[in-house]
């Protein structure tokens, strides 16, 4: 019999991510698709009340027979029994199990999408244990990775657990598993791959706002797991819990606090610091506190050309290091660089405080417009810039009066955007650096 290894809290968001074999550059997206019926039937659970065999032909009741006893046969051998494949499926050296399943592959290739009806909607528990077992011998591994989705709505504790089992030595053959992008044209040789499977873990994440203790650290156990076998999803994983992290790292559980730390280690690779679950709440949220300032800086280089600033003691350190350029004369002397096919005038960068190093404007360049004005003197330069801080404070103001008038069921949107457009000139060649103060 399977022995249920230590659970913890939370799965994985809809997630891709680009992986690259042998050295090229590395991307990494995902997508968040939420709203639908299934996703607010997690909350918390699902409550199927059909019955789904009623439906359909006897084949559909010979497939979910078949599955329950290749489970029953399962449940009941030796470990010695249990193995799995290269596919990433249990295999049982038991009495009958095989003779079961030969059945069940001869009768599933048109009773997958109501296996799957009966896993999402038949009131009986012992139909959808045997539907969540037999899901994962589906022939299409993204059906299989799509039905996994379904797992942490499941409203019974032993299928949940058992299929989180399953699900994770499956993940762990096809996850890792990529194609070229754009295989059929003629970029296919560029070396950047995709995933060939797409995982969804936001219904894994919402285990972690449930109120037991044992769905948390489950839903964190299965997160950490996905994250060990693709180490690239880390800092999207990382962005989509970050607001209930905290909470976990400092559970009155230990078992929820182990399973937060296991998380952060598999993100934090290379860092060597993780605060034990033993460790005081105060270690453990200064770990935190690190990785989400490394993996999300304040002052964030979002493309080569276009840099987003967060509100922090960064930002501050910035502003106080621009005025102070602003004050000293030789700092912004003015300059001329000759660019086809004219001449620009502007202020060249002639030092630049460690601080100002975070805006990637190099030192050399020439200034020669801000949001599309020239800068041919410091107070040109001042002036583009505090019409743009002045929009920023008019658009503040309205946003404030916004809020106010919110009721409380209202969802709140993020203020506005303030973009600061910079174009310069370094070595003969023509650049522009867009700003966006958040």
């Amino acid at each position: 019999m399977r022995i249920p290894l230590p659970c913890t809290a939370l799965s994985v968001v809809l997630l891709s991510g680009f992986v690259t074999s042998q050295g090229p550059t590395t991307n990494t997206y995902w997508q968040r698709q939420s709203g639908t019926k299934f996703y607010k039937e997690l909350e918390p659970f699902r409550k199927p009340n059909e019955r789904v065999l009623d439906e359909k032909s006897s084949k559909l009741a010979d497939l979910v027979h078949d599955l329950q006893i290749m489970r029953d046969i399962a449940s009941k051998a030796e470990t010695k029994a249990l193995s799995v494949d290269k596919t990433g499926r249990e295999i049982c050296d038991g009495d009958g199990w095989d003779a079961a399943y030969e059945r069940v592959r001869a009768n599933s290739l048109k009773q997958e999408g109501w296996l799957g009806k009966v896993l999402l909607e038949d009131q009986n528990g012992l139909r959808r244990r045997a539907a969540a077992y037999g899901m994962f011998y589906f022939n299409n591994p993204q059906d299989v990775i799509h039905m996994i989705s379904y797992l942490p709505g499941e409203p019974i504790h032993e299928i949940r657990t058992d299929g989180y089992h399953r699900a994770l030595d499956f993940l762990k053959v096809h996850l890792p598993q990529s194609v070229p992008q754009n295989k059929a044209s003629k970029f296919a040789s560029s070396g950047i791959v995709v995933p060939r499977y797409n995982f969804n873990p936001l219904p894994f994440m919402q285990l972690l706002e449930q109120k037991s203790d044992l769905d948390r650290a489950e839903g964190l156990w299965v997160l950490g797991e996905v994250l060990r076998i693709r180490p690239d999803l880390g800092k999207a994983y990382f962005a989509e819990i970050s607001h209930v992290l905290p909470k976990l790292l400092t559970s009155k559980s230990k078992m929820v606090r182990t399973r937060a730390v296991d998380f952060m280690a598999a993100i934090d690779t290379k860092r060597g610091r993780p605060a034990l679950a033993d460790a005081k709440d105060e270690e453990r949220m200064k770990w935190f506190e690190q990785l989400d300032y490394e993996l999300f800086p304040p002052i964030r280089h979002i493309s080569t050309g276009r840099v987003e600033l967060y509100p922090s003691k960064d930002r501050d350190d910035l502003v106080k290091a621009c005025k102070q350029v602003m004050a000293t004369d030789d700092a912004l002397p003015k300059g001329t660089a000759k660019t086809k096919p004219t001449m620009r005038y502007g202020l060249r960068v002639n030092h630049l405080p460690k601080p100002l190093g975070l805006l990637g404007i190099p030192a050399g360049a020439l200034i020669v417009a801000v949001n599309g004005g020239p800068t041919r003197t410091k107070a040109e330069l001042m002036e583009w810039i505090n019409d743009a801080l002045a929009r920023r404070k008019k658009m503040l103001a309205r946003y404030a009066t916004y809020v106010n008038a919110l009721k409380p069921d209202q969802e709140k949107l993020p203020p506005g955007i303030t973009s600061i457009l910079v174009e310069y000139i370094y070595k003969g060649q023509a650049k522009m650096k867009q700003f966006d103060i958040r």
